[in-house]
């Protein structure tokens, strides 16, 4: 009868359909540790690449695979004739002297905490973890670095590389695939 307790305990701790009340948890902490770290290690395991196949040919280790995976990409995407229209010949109005100069002068702190503040508050964070409400309400305490980073910029004139990084994700278009055509390129803008 005891083991049947200790069985039902268990059940209950790696159910993540059923919640302990806040006064249970913080007594008895997390029970669903190890559950969740399973859970955590399956999905990482499942959603691995662990080969991929490229014009016929499979790739197995991480650093060959990396590099025919951006080949592949980059050969897709590129354009032999670029396919853009040209405007020679056609007249636009062009901005005043005062709003030219306009452009060039230093950011100040008032238009970058109101560019900040007109911002939407829970738009996605960014790969810190940090979202734009965390700016909003911290301003005080990160405007010097902001607007250090601003001034950087404005006096260099070119961002930090790092700032436009961007991370590929393969999402399979099918499931057990190996095949690089069988994968969905998504991309998360780093800035």
């Amino acid at each position: 009868m005891r083991d049947w307790g200790l069985k039902k305990n268990s059940l209950w701790c790696e159910n993540p359909m059923i919640s302990f009340g806040a006064k249970e948890q913080s007594q008895d902490g997390d029970r669903n540790t190890k559950f969740f770290k399973q859970v955590a290690n399956r999905r990482r395991k499942f959603n691995t690449i662990h080969k991929i196949q490229v014009d016929g040919e499979f790739y197995v280790d991480a650093a060959s695979a990396r590099n025919m995976i951006v080949n592949f990409y980059e050969n897709l995407y590129h354009e032999d004739q670029p396919s853009r229209f040209f405007l020679d010949g056609i007249a636009f109005a062009s901005i005043s002297p005062d709003d030219a100069g306009d452009l060039v002068k230093d950011f100040t702190e008032d238009e970058v905490s109101n560019t900040i503040c007109e911002l939407g508050n829970e738009k996605v964070p960014r790969p810190d973890g940090f979202n734009i409400a965390f700016f909003q309400y911290c301003w005080s305490i990160v405007k010097g670095e902001i607007m250090g980073f601003f001034a950087d910029f404005h006096d260099k004139g070119v961002f930090e590389k790092s700032l436009n990084a961007t991370f590929i994700t393969l999402i399979p278009k099918m499931a057990c695939t190996n095949d690089i055509k069988s994968f969905r390129p998504t991309n998360r803008k780093c800035i």
